[in-house]
């Protein structure tokens, strides 16, 4: 079928009557701040064109036709099925040979369209110009005005929540453990009005509990469509929006901006993972990921329970690395490898861990020198005593600037109690994931979750314009010169939970908009359906992949898995040497 054909048949499908047509309008404003105001809403939907038709069904003949669309006065009639076709009126056509020529000129006249500035939904309310008879000339598109008014004062929106220490505030940290009450109120409000019911400002939270305002559907004579008016297609695509407008709103209040598509709120919550709430990358991933049936919440509560598993029973830990120099980056020199990772266990019952990528110009081994320097001190400290990371931080940097100025270094480095708690601190784009199984004794799938933000020029650019592209390797916090604000965290370890240090080289890319969250579940999971060692085995699997996407960087993964402690198993010092 060619373009004017294209176009004809979608101007007879607009063409169709008002009493055929299933069409919904959906409000989209905000409403008003109070009780007694009223706003007017508008659709997000077209309405179809109400163009009179004849009484045998007919399209109206060529004086009744809108005049931004003419047909030329050689068009024949069409025959059976054939459509006919849209021809310019200055197109020249021969005899016998009137669709092709109709066609090619019909396409040709698209293509030399100018289409002018967009206006507004006021603009579509004003009488057209050239038109005598606005009551009666049919006009392309008709918006309705629909009054809306909320029978009672409602709560803030969930960012203005956020903001706010008052009654009406709510802690960012304390969003996650909050939303299973949301979903139990988003499936009310979907069966009790509709799907696709929500706005970007129905979520709101005030006086310690979450509230939502939905906006029933209407028919094209104003009265509110029931929930059992949809059919299933637009049950489903409601059902998507309602989840994307949570999303969206989780995303714009714990980063500060509206997501402006799915990838963009996927990329906000990783790159300022630590900073948010832990686990809410998860969250949005599954709100985005288009799995969920109309309705039904049972896979958002079933992550709220793994989210919220806690277990202070004694633990041990086994710690598994890989590295790969990157067939990309390797010139066959010990100096390619940059990356460094480190696991210790101490006679205070804790296990040190670190991790750490170089620095380095072309190939110059400043980054290995850098990474080295550092982790002496550290393993120095760590065997005096001194544990915490923020502490670890300071003492790598200083040591790197003192004997390898020229280089730098990511960093992260961790400590945990057997008891389950752990501490972190970051500088740099390294990554720490957690990982936790559906089940602790018979384990079927894992849920991750992003522990550390991103410390780049884009990472923070990104935050104010969805637009940003430059700076993904301009690091903004690093050892050597640029660690006095590192990035720390608190933590919990349940048995069965597995804790995952990569450098970027190991946590690249198969596509645009790739959550490698979703990755290191995949691998995971894949291990656990093969019978298969998942600690040591991920840590593997991490780097052969880096490998096989093209080796383009050091590629290094420290995997630690959790576990009940042994009964008859003590608690002993055990120093390791780095091996790669």
């Amino acid at each position: 079928m060619n373009l004017s054909q294209t176009l004809t048949r979608l101007w007879s499908r607009f063409t169709t009557s008002a009493e055929e047509a299933s069409a919904m309008v959906e409000p989209i404003d905000t409403a008003s701040p109070t009780a007694s105001d009223t706003v007017s809403r508008l659709p997000n939907e077209i309405t179809p064109n109400t163009s009179p038709r004849s009484p045998d069904g007919d399209l109206p003949d060529e004086s009744e036709r809108i005049p931004e669309d003419p047909v030329s006065e050689k068009s024949s009639a069409p025959e059976d099925d054939e459509i006919p076709l849209h021809v310019p009126a200055n197109a020249e056509v021969s005899e016998g040979d009137e669709p092709r020529a109709a066609a090619a000129d019909a396409e040709a006249d698209f293509e030399a369209l100018e289409f002018g500035p967009w206006g507004t939904f006021e603009d579509l309310r004003e009488e057209p110009e050239g038109v005598e008879d606005w009551g009666t000339t049919p006009v392309p598109i008709l918006v309705p005005e629909i009054t809306v008014v909320w029978p009672q004062p409602y709560a803030p929106e969930l960012a203005e929540a956020m903001a706010s220490s008052g009654p009406d505030g709510i802690e960012p940290d304390r969003i996650v453990r909050e939303l299973p009450a949301l979903w139990h109120i988003l499936t009310d409000a979907v069966h009790q009005v509709g799907f696709g019911c929500l706005t970007r400002e129905s979520v709101r939270w005030g006086s310690g509990s979450w509230q939502l305002l939905p906006m029933p559907r209407h028919s094209l004579t104003g009265s509110v469509l029931k929930p059992d008016d949809l059919d299933v297609r637009l049950r489903r695509s409601g059902w998507l929006q309602d989840l994307q407008v949570i999303a969206d709103t989780l995303v714009r209040a714990a980063v500060g901006r509206w997501p402006t598509n799915p990838i963009d709120a996927m990329a906000l919550v990783d790159s300022t993972a630590g900073d948010i709430a832990p686990g809410l990358d998860a969250v949005v991933d599954l709100l985005l990921s288009r799995t969920l049936e109309p309705g039904d919440v049972h896979a958002l509560l079933e992550l709220h329970r793994v989210l919220a598993r806690t277990d202070r029973n004694p633990m041990e830990f086994r710690s598994f690395r890989e590295t790969m120099v990157g067939s990309g980056k390797a010139s066959g020199s010990v100096a390619d490898n940059e990356d460094l990772a480190w696991s210790m266990s101490t006679g205070t019952a804790q296990t040190c861990l670190a991790l750490m990528d170089g620095i380095t110009g072309d190939h110059d081994g400043s980054g290995r020198r850098a990474v080295l320097a550092a982790m002496a001190a550290v393993r120095s400290s760590w065997e005096s005593g001194k544990l915490e990371p923020a502490a670890t931080i300071a003492v790598a940097d200083g040591e790197v600037c003192a004997r390898a100025s020229d280089g730098g270094a990511t960093a992260i480095f961790a400590h945990l109690l057997h008891d389950g708690r752990g501490q972190l601190a970051s500088v740099g784009d390294s990554a720490a994931w957690q990982l936790r199984p559906d089940d602790q004794i018979r384990p079927k799938r894992y849920q991750a979750w992003r522990l550390t933000p991103v410390h780049t020029e884009y990472a923070e650019n990104l935050r104010v314009d969805p637009d940003a592209t430059r700076g993904r390797s301009a690091l903004t916090r690093h050892l050597g010169g640029a660690a006095h604000r590192p990035f720390t965290l608190r933590f919990g370890l349940t048995p069965g939970d597995l804790l995952v240090l990569v450098s970027d080289g190991a946590a690249v890319s198969e596509e645009p908009g790739q959550w490698f969250g979703n990755v290191l579940t995949e691998l995971a999971g894949g291990r656990i359906q093969a019978g298969r060692p998942v600690g040591p085995g991920l840590a593997a699997d991490l780097v052969i992949r880096a490998e096989r996407l093209g080796g383009l960087d050091n590629a290094t993964a420290l995997v630690i898995e959790t576990d009940w402690a042994r009964p008859e198993a003590a608690v002993r010092a055990d120093t390791e040497e780095d091996h790669r």
